[in-house]
């Protein structure tokens, strides 16, 4: 007697998997992985594009260290026809996806070609089933089952996932999803280049309009890093161009993957991504409680998240002066201060 086929699994079901648990979700910054475009048969796709994309992204500082301080859950949803809107033309059809994702901003003959958007409200409702995860503690990225290029930024970042730059225009977007970090790019549409920034000191923390002696006076911008080796090659200085515009504004290096993909962030961007990942977990994994006074007579204990390549620097302090002889120790025997 044969076995009964496989039932077809409905449009719209999907399954969570998690692909990399590290700890409690509430403990962790969460990257939630969606599909859009991918149908049933189309799920070997799916997991071979979440699996190019992370092998990437876990090369790139800051994730390669603070990979740990993640969890990565991978949304499998089911469409009823492969591919996406507008795909590569404003003349392709759109088709039915259960996340509307559609290069041309949506299909919008005022946007970009490259610019790949998606239905916000149907993403989070699809990243809410990623128990434990919610907005404040994670990251998505919807991944088109695309070979065009393209992506985009914003509260959600999207990339195709099967062009052969897409598992690079996923750290990029995260770039502006959870950096705040700016495109360094001298133009906004290919071919047409940007005219000359008038505007105030940007607020982007990658662009300025001051000189390097006024940083260094104001110790404001990267003033910390100018002439320090760019970790995207060169040296951190003022470039001009940066903000779709090609003078009048200066970013620190002259390559970096805020404005060439396959470069990896300047130090500039990489310490905003970092302060970001690291407001979006609790280093403090565990210790002393602190709800209530202890006796003066105790050993206090920390316990720290640990990033992949490097421990975190622990410093104790009483009222505020620093406890000589304490090294880098995770504890600290209150009975030696004679409180």
């Amino acid at each position: 007697v044969g076995a009964a086929p496989a039932a077809a699994a409905d449009v719209g079901s999907a399954t969570v998997v998690p692909v990399q648990v590290t700890g409690d979700p509430a403990e962790r910054f969460n990257l939630v992985m969606l599909g859009d475009g991918y149908t049933e048969a189309d799920m070997p796709t799916f997991r071979a594009n979440v699996e190019k994309h992370l092998n990437t992204l876990w090369t790139i500082e800051p994730f390669k260290s603070y990979r740990s301080y993640f969890n990565v859950y991978a949304v499998e949803i089911i469409s009823a026809e492969s591919g996406v809107d507008c795909d590569p033309g404003l003349g392709d059809p759109q088709r039915d996806t259960v996340l509307g994702m559609g290069f041309w901003g949506g299909c919008n003959p005022n946007s970009v070609q490259r610019l790949l958007g998606v239905n916000g409200a149907a993403a989070n409702r699809y990243a809410d089933l990623a128990v434990g995860t919610n907005r404040g503690n994670r990251q998505l990225i919807a991944l088109a089952n695309s070979d065009t290029y393209g992506g985009a930024g914003g509260a959600n970042a999207t990339a195709s996932g099967g062009n052969a730059l897409s598992a690079l225009i996923g750290p990029h977007e995260i770039g502006h999803s959870l950096g705040g970090l700016q495109d360094e790019y001298d133009y906004y549409a290919r071919g047409v280049a940007g005219d000359t920034y008038e505007g105030p000191e940007p607020s982007s923390a990658h662009h300025t309009l001051l000189t390097e002696q006024q940083m260094r006076d104001t110790q404001t911008k990267w003033w910390r890093w100018l002439g320090e080796p760019s970790e995207s090659g060169g040296t951190i200085g003022r470039y001009e161009g940066g903000l779709y515009l090609q003078k009048g504004v200066w970013r620190p290096s002259q390559h970096s993957m805020m404005k060439s993909l396959g470069f990896y962030f300047d130090q500039v961007a990489r310490e905003q991504m970092t302060e970001r990942i690291a407001s979006r977990v609790d280093i403090l994994a565990g210790g002393t409680e602190t709800d209530q006074p202890i006796g003066a007579d105790r050993v206090v204990r920390v316990e720290t998240l640990h990033p992949v390549s490097h421990e975190l620097t622990i410093g104790w302090t009483v009222d505020g002066t620093a406890v000589p002889g304490t090294g880098n120790a995770r504890d600290l025997d209150l009975r030696t201060l004679r409180l």
